[in-house]
């Protein structure tokens, strides 16, 4: 299946996918959301197209997100985008809202402009782009109060995982922010279905997280271009296969 696009004054603009304005409608302006889809699904477009609609939304808003490594900011940098009621807009982060390389520990002056100027501009001016361990860096020097009210959007987020081991410093600052209950998170992530053993969030977390899951069968709609799969199964020595299953479901997520 090709992505849908349009041109607009010369310019082109890519259509959201189906699943991404499914998942979009479904977590737009939720406090706390997960959204489960497989390695090259389209989950960078789809967190610009919810930042930017949950910002246009609020003119108060900011958001930040957080990414594993530096390679990954090129997509959440700049794109045009079309959502399926023809509105689209232009997303571009300039240099001074990417804290990321080299210069970022002297960037905490920027963070702090940030975290405490009024939200003005548009939803990309309202955002700032840093790394998992960029903001591990930055938390170090800054209050936890003063991300009150700011929207996370954590990319990769299996690297979250074992909230209540000290050692993530990464989990540890989510489940501060969590619990002071003042910002909001979307979580991205393919963990559900890589199988990961450690789950990225506790039981009693999953319970205030809306969650949405893409389909294996829709993504695969959404390849152009597939060299190969691989598919995994799990042998159950039981007599009661699904019995197991459901107890593995239940705790991997």
């Amino acid at each position: 299946m090709k992505d849908k696009f349009k041109i607009i004054n010369g310019i082109k603009y890519n259509y959201l996918r189906q699943w991404q304005q499914g998942a979009l409608e479904k977590t737009f302006n939720e406090q706390y959301s997960i959204i489960n889809a497989m390695t090259g699904s389209g989950k960078s477009s789809l967190t610009i197209a919810k930042i930017y609609s949950e910002l246009l939304s609020d003119i108060s808003k900011k958001a930040i997100i957080v990414v594993p490594q530096e390679i990954i900011t090129t997509g959440f940098i700049k794109e045009n985008i079309i959502l399926l009621d023809e509105t689209y807009f232009t997303w571009h982060l300039s240099e001074r809202n990417i804290l990321i390389g080299n210069t970022l520990l002297n960037k905490g002056a920027l963070l702090m402009d940030f975290l405490t100027s009024e939200g003005i501009g548009s939803p990309s001016d309202r955002t700032i782009l840093t790394s998992h361990l960029g903001l591990v860096l930055l938390m170090d020097k800054i209050e936890i109060s003063a991300f009150d009210n700011i929207s996370f959007y954590i990319d990769e987020a299996h690297h979250i995982s074992s909230l209540f081991e000290k050692e993530n410093k990464l989990g540890v600052f989510i489940k501060n922010i969590i619990n002071r209950n003042k910002s909001a998170i979307t979580l991205t992530t393919a963990t559900f279905y890589r199988g990961d053993k450690i789950p990225i969030l506790t039981e009693e977390q999953k319970q205030i997280f809306v969650r949405y899951d893409l389909p294996v069968d829709q993504y695969m709609e959404s390849l152009n271009y597939l060299r190969d799969i691989k598919i995994e199964i799990i042998l159950y020595d039981t007599n009661d296969p699904m019995s197991v299953l459901a107890k593995d479901i239940q705790k991997y997520g």
